[in-house]
């Protein structure tokens, strides 16, 4: 037990470190627990990992530790598994305790006992006389539902879902009065591409008669996009050549192309050479769009730690390919906090200072196993 915030008498403390001995000897389970006023404005989760990795709280070879981490400033409480106990302490389970056992006393300021409340229930639950109660309502009542029923409420939903994705597909001239014939039809091609397999997988039936009635909307405008909005000639195709679509692409949009960053469609009149060019950003691409010229061909180029007026500052930069625009983010390190408070802990594992003198009592000379841990736990504020 180390408690940097004071919030333990000498004989709580005493309490708890003999609660945390039993748990290790009874069950294997190294478990720590932590409080400290501040650690700046590191969000929790990601402190109470490195801490937990720092230290190598838990066995090397089983993994089981367990570190509870109450900061006072964030009002906020965490606990981090190791990787061998998430089978035992799943994150839903410890969020239960921290929201039913353990808030209720930090709201009302008592934190020796709120924090007890959390060492006793990881107690129970390891022992195995933690009540697990559901979350709440009548199983009964559940089973008692027929398939009958829960099938009529299943085509209802899938009904009405599938009258929705029909008027989304259906109402972009309404949205966009003055779309192209080609924008529309380039915008059902997408949806469809994106929704049809789930939408069949869900509800066939729905996907048949969406499927009918945009394929009617498409052939319709297929015969809109032959016909030239210059010259009026049916003579408007697809060109499906990167050399032929290069041509009537923009110097910014070559650039996008030659990156990969976005995709084009260039529908071109044969007879005027008339084009009219559809684009669309690629999830994948690592590439931003630049606010100078708008291309997307921002490319990350790094990070560095800067000193300002303000303390130390993690700053990164891009750099656009296209106009050659530097552009840089500027945020607070939150190490320095960490390294801060590790410090304090760190100082008080070696019984340097804290009100406990570090883990001695508790935890036989103040080291632990080389314990591994991987984000598990759960997390709570009050």
């Amino acid at each position: 037990m180390t408690d940097e915030a004071g919030l333990l008498s000498n004989a709580q403390e005493e309490v708890m470190n003999g609660r945390l001995r039993a748990i290790r000897s009874s069950y294997a389970v190294e478990f720590a627990v932590v409080t400290l006023p501040s650690i700046g404005d590191a969000p929790l989760e990601d402190f109470t990992l490195k801490l937990a990795r720092q230290w190598g709280v838990g066995n090397k070879k089983n993994n089981n530790g367990l570190l509870l981490v109450l900061v006072l400033d964030q009002r906020r409480v965490r606990f981090e598994t190791g990787y061998g106990l998430e089978g035992y302490l799943p994150d839903g389970l410890l969020s239960r305790i921290i929201h039913d056992r353990m808030i209720p006393h930090f709201r009302s300021g008592n934190y020796a006992e709120g924090l007890s409340e959390g060492v006793v229930a990881v107690q129970q639950v390891l022992d195995g006389s933690y009540d697990v109660k559901p979350d709440g309502g009548d199983r009964s009542a559940v089973s008692n539902v027929s398939w009958g029923t829960i099938f009529i409420f299943y085509c209802v939903f899938m009904l009405l879902a599938s009258a929705s994705v029909l008027y989304q597909l259906t109402s972009y001239r309404r949205q966009y009065p003055r779309a192209t014939a080609v924008e529309e039809y380039e915008f059902l091609r997408r949806r469809i591409s994106m929704l049809g397999c789930v939408f069949l997988l869900l509800f066939p039936p729905g996907f048949i008669v969406v499927m009918a009635i945009v394929k009617s909307r498409q052939n319709k405008l297929k015969k809109e996009m032959a016909l030239c909005p210059r010259c009026h000639q049916h003579s408007v195709h697809l060109l499906d050549q990167s050399l032929e679509e290069d041509r009537y692409l923009s110097p910014s949009q070559q650039m996008e192309h030659k990156l990969k960053s976005r995709d084009f469609r260039v529908y071109a009149c044969s007879s005027c050479d008339h084009a009219q060019v559809i684009g669309y950003d690629r999830p994948a691409t690592s590439y931003k769009r630049c606010p100078n010229c708008g291309t997307v061909a921002l490319r990350y180029m790094g990070e560095k730690r800067v000193r300002t007026d303000r303390g130390m500052m993690i700053r990164k930069e891009w750099r656009c390919l296209y106009c050659g625009e530097n552009h840089t983010q500027q945020y607070r390190d939150n190490n320095d906090a960490e390294v801060a408070a590790a410090g304090i802990l760190l100082g008080s594992l070696l019984g340097r200072g804290g009100r406990s003198g570090g883990f001695g009592g508790g935890f036989g000379g103040g080291g632990f196993g080389g314990g591994s841990f991987g984000g598990g736990g759960a997390s709570g504020g009050w």
